[in-house]
């Protein structure tokens, strides 16, 4: 009975997933990105637990900068923002190089040319922040040998959907459970890899400061890094109102200070999570909140009031009804 339920959840969810695609790539995009954020707010108001879970996560990073009702109004935004999000990789079979071109735009692409200059390879570290999926296209549609390192999705139909449609998207696919192997050879050869470390997941990992609790991250794609001698460039994307993705290419991470290789796996982390606190602090409602980012915290970490932690107020401000006109 159990496994009965277990294959219509998954036949279900990719049904789920056939008729978005169908919805998003039938529509015209300003018309889909509307419908979209309408249907993530429907998903905010079903899905309570997530709701909870993204309130509380909020306390724990920003403490009493924001209020009861200024986390709230995040999670809210974050539901219809993730609606959004979403609409492009549905039409990504429908998105060629030209059309990428305009609806991405790059911020700091300096960076990303002098650490492949040196030719040892990049490792593009970005988060589940804003359309990774389309930042990931672009950069292939700009003409870069991309890898990339993928988690399964729990139903393997859906799995071979996004797989397909990364591949289209002129990227390699490395699953993870694999190994490095594949990873290595595309550093050695000067090619970027790309890879997601803002959550708390299998295999290696460094408890490092995050947003001022500890938080569990992977260190082998970082380790992998060092060793190849690659530049670790974060990147990170988020949906603008217009409905333009905005990508900033950061300045590489510096190299570690110590020569103890723990220690300096905690450098290479601390300084991308200091990164992406920002990042999401200027774009709070476009992170996963509901993930259970410190659900392996340890105790420890230097109290919030000890380091200067990035606000979403002025974010907050300077937000305005989301308005479409592309």
């Amino acid at each position: 009975m159990h496994g009965r339920h277990r294959r219509l959840k998954r036949l279900s969810f990719h049904a789920g997933v056939r008729f978005l695609e169908a919805l998003a790539r039938g529509l015209p995009r300003p018309l889909a990105l509307e419908l979209f954020a309408h249907l993530g707010a429907l998903v905010g108001r079903v899905d309570r637990p997530a709701v909870r879970r993204s309130e509380e996560h909020l306390e724990i990073a920003f403490g009493d900068q924001l209020s009861a009702a200024e986390r709230r109004a995040i999670v809210r935004r974050m539901f219809r923002s993730h609606g959004r999000i979403v609409v492009d990789l549905l039409r990504l079979p429908d998105l060629g190089p030209e059309r990428l071109e305009e609806i991405v735009r790059f911020e700091g692409e300096e960076h990303l040319h002098h650490a492949l200059a040196a030719g040892r390879g990049v490792l593009a570290v970005s988060a589940h922040l804003g359309n990774w999926e389309i930042l990931g296209a672009a950069l292939a549609a700009r003409g870069h040998e991309l890898h990339v390192m993928t988690r399964p999705v729990f139903d393997a139909r859906s799995d071979r959907f996004l797989n397909e449609r990364r591949r289209g998207a002129g990227l390699v696919v490395h699953a993870r459970e694999r190994g490095l192997l594949g990873p290595a050879r595309a550093l050695r050869r000067g090619a970027i890899v790309g890879v997601l470390l803002d959550q708390d997941t299998q295999g290696p990992g460094v408890y490092a400061d995050f947003f001022g609790r500890s938080a569990r991250t992977a260190s082998a794609p970082l380790a992998l890094a060092r060793r190849m001698g690659a530049a670790i460039v974060p990147m990170t994307i988020h949906l603008d109102e217009a409905g333009v993705h905005r990508v900033r290419v950061h300045p590489a991470l510096p190299e570690p200070r110590h020569e103890d290789p723990a220690r300096r796996h905690l450098d290479d982390v601390s300084a991308w999570n200091q990164v992406l606190e920002r990042e999401i602090a200027a774009h709070p409602a476009q992170w996963v909140w509901f993930h259970r980012r410190w659900k392996s915290s340890l105790s420890g970490v230097e109290p919030r009031a000890a380091r200067e932690v990035p606000s979403p107020r002025t974010a907050l401000r300077a937000s305005s009804p989301i308005a479409i006109s592309r």
